[in-house]
């Protein structure tokens, strides 16, 4: 099955080699920056700002409670 080419990509950035010759934690490495470019890409800068400034707080109410 051929690899995706955005996976190979940045297995080549980040590692210098072929995404099939990465171990696991590295293919798991690169797994996470493609979602994270992903995620980017969709919410933009604006939405990225906002989830950062949230800091994995859904809503105001839910800390209220602890």
């Amino acid at each position: 099955m051929p690899t995706d080419p955005q996976k190979e990509d940045i297995a080549q950035e980040k590692y210098g080699k072929a995404y099939d010759e990465l171990d696991s934690s590295e293919k798991q490495s690169v797994g996470g920056t493609k979602g994270g470019r992903s995620r980017a890409d969709g919410a933009g800068s604006e939405g990225m700002a906002e989830m950062g400034k949230q800091g994995g707080s859904t809503t105001k109410d839910d800390t209220s409670s602890w």
